[in-house]
């Protein structure tokens, strides 16, 4: 998914830096009770995936977005 925004794929990486550590912390804590990180990466995957479907009112295929390629 590019943005269409000015400066769009450095923005979406700039969002991914700023995401970075919240996200971390979260797995830190799923992981403290027991989940592994494999479980926890996907589930946070496929909360994305719902999420951008609920935006975006669309289920493309694959409407995975851990399989979308990065932006450069």
């Amino acid at each position: 998914m590019s943005s269409t925004l000015p400066n769009g794929p450095k923005r979406r990486h700039a969002c991914e830096e700023a995401l970075k550590f919240e996200v971390f912390r979260i797995v830190d804590k799923a992981c403290l009770v027991g989940w592994t990180r494999d479980e926890v990466l996907l589930a946070i995957s496929d909360s994305a995936d719902r999420a951008l479907i609920d935006l975006t009112g669309d289920a493309p295929a694959p409407a995975r977005f851990m399989d979308c390629p990065r932006a450069a």
